[in-house]
């Protein structure tokens, strides 16, 4: 029996398919997840994807970029790129497109909350292109181009010949390092945020929308620690907020509507001044008769807010509640809760229980 070896062609051992060494596309999921959920129709999918490539690709937030570039990319019509790239700049999803070198400057708009819906109308004619030495007319004083003139400047008849568009990589190290420790920093602010505000739904909403307050308040330790004060006394009062049949906020409308600035909230799991003072008339004099108040609840609150309704100051009150303890007697012992109630206090004010004139 005779055996050969096989002479393996190093070739043979060369990974197969894509690789990550070739070059890929570094974006974040959430602008990618923003993509799929508000751009539906495949002619502006297309061109966004293949925007994407021209500039993420290449790490780049923007970059000059032709019409044929998209449309040989995308695998659609010149025409039907430039139509795409009007309602997409309509839509808010790129950034205002302005006249490059080459083609236009386009980039994705990152504040993925600003865009519209595929919503745009249809209209009876597709965009119009119009030639270089129209730029110039259609330019704003900001230097964008009207959304009704692209210009595709793939055709122009350039003086100089036009090398192939080049896009290498830049070296972003440094902003990427220093993006990185702002999402870390983030990250954790927003772990205290969610450990405390307690409604555990919506948390990829929440994050974003908590990373972009935190950020623009400059990432600010005295922030942080009123949003995660308010959150701990929001997630104290949603339980009654339930039993009054009313539905807790998740915690992005929360962050969005700024509730940890609500004075009522401020305000919860504790008395205010006058309901202090109230409290404090109610222990000092009553003695025996009643347990002391050494508790915030909303029940208490209110039962004492309805009877500062009455005109008295709180002096007289005081000597209220220290004839009340003299010249009273009930069937054991009574509540703060019995005592304040409005019905209760007419009975006993009224001698139901004791002359107290």
């Amino acid at each position: 029996m005779t055996t050969t070896a096989k002479i393996i062609s190093m070739d043979d051992c060369r990974p197969t398919g894509a690789q990550l060494e070739d070059g890929y596309v570094r974006i974040a999921n959430e602008l990618y997840d923003a993509v799929l959920n508000s751009v539906h129709a495949l002619r502006h999918i297309k061109v966004v994807f293949a925007l994407i490539r021209k500039t993420y690709g290449f790490n780049k937030k923007e970059d000059d970029i032709t019409i044929s570039q998209i449309a040989e990319l995308a695998c659609v019509h010149r025409n039907h790129v430039g139509r795409a790239i009007k309602d997409l700049e309509e839509m808010r999803v790129i950034n205002p497109v302005r006249a490059g070198r080459y083609g236009l400057i386009l980039g994705l708009n990152k504040r993925h909350d600003e865009w519209a819906k595929d919503e745009i109308k249809p209209r009876g004619q597709a965009t119009k292109l119009v030639d270089s030495n129209q730029i110039g007319r259609s330019e704003q004083p900001n230097g964008c181009i009207e959304a009704t003139k692209l210009v595709d400047l793939s055709n122009q008849n350039v003086a100089h010949k036009r090398q192939p568009q080049k896009t290498t990589p830049k070296d972003n190290s440094k902003r990427i390092a220093r993006s990185d420790e702002r999402n870390e920093r983030s990250g954790e602010a927003f772990a205290l945020f969610w450990d405390a505000f307690g409604l555990k739904k919506g948390r990829k909403a929440a994050r974003a929308t908590f990373c972009r307050a935190f950020e623009e308040a400059g990432c600010s330790d005295a922030w942080l620690d009123a949003v995660v004060l308010g959150a701990k006394a929001e997630a104290a009062r949603r339980p009654h907020l339930i039993a009054k049949g009313l539905t807790p906020l998740y915690a992005q409308g929360w962050i969005s509507d700024k509730r940890f600035e609500s004075e009522d909230l401020a305000a919860w799991g504790r008395f205010t001044d006058r309901q202090q003072a109230f409290v404090d008339a109610f222990n000092s004099n009553i003695g025996d008769m009643c347990a002391p108040v050494d508790e915030w609840s909303e029940r208490r609150a209110a039962l004492i807010d309805a009877a500062l309704l009455h005109p008295w100051p709180i002096e007289t009150w005081s000597r209220y509640w220290k004839r009340v303890s003299e010249r009273c007697t009930f069937k054991g012992q009574v509540s703060f809760e019995w005592m304040v109630s409005w019905d209760n206090f007419v009975r006993v004010k009224d001698g139901e229980f004791g002359d107290l004139s």
